[in-house]
């Protein structure tokens, strides 16, 4: 694993960060202001969720040896 690697990771984050910006940008404004509503907790928790299932993903990958 290398800078191949992280370059890989990297241009798959913006794949998908750019896609819906790209599919549906109105869609994508209304979304982000309506997140303006949601309590700090809440973000914080779904951020924390998300971290959380990336690192299980990953370790599953890496480190479970799954081809």
């Amino acid at each position: 694993m290398g800078w191949r690697d992280l370059l890989i990771g990297i241009g798959f984050l913006l794949l998908f960060e750019g896609l819906p910006l790209f599919a549906a940008p109105g869609a994508y404004r209304r979304v982000a202001r309506q997140i303006d509503a949601i309590p700090e907790a809440v973000l914080r928790g779904a951020g924390f969720l998300a971290s959380a299932i990336g690192l299980v993903v990953l370790y599953t990958v890496f480190l479970g040896g799954v081809d």
